[in-house]
């Protein structure tokens, strides 16, 4: 019986040990990583092609608090949420009372 306890110990330990060690070598490549090749490329803002709602939303964005009083923020602010919680019936060529 001390034996399996005691085997069952040194296990432990082994496989503490190897994950410690895959820890520090993900640690030691991570910071081989020049940084440069560590972020992803930013797609930049002026090469999106955007609509007059998006330009209005992000001057909303940048007004910030005077945004809240903003006559034209808060009717683009209410067309982003018609575009995105409209509901739209499902398409399908047969009704209810066709079945």
């Amino acid at each position: 019986m001390m034996k399996k306890q005691h085997i069952l110990q040194i296990s432990a330990r082994v496989a503490f040990a190897g994950l410690l060690f895959m820890g520090f070598a993900a640690l030691a490549i991570e910071l081989t990583i020049e940084p440069n090749q560590q972020k992803p490329k930013n797609i930049d803002a002026q090469s999106i092609v955007e609509g007059p709602l998006e330009g209005e939303l992000r001057w909303c964005r940048h007004l910030g608090d005077e945004a809240l009083h903003d006559q034209a923020c808060l009717k683009a602010w209410a067309q982003n949420r018609e575009r995105f919680l409209k509901y739209a019936p499902p398409k399908s060529s047969q009704t209810h009372e066709d079945r």
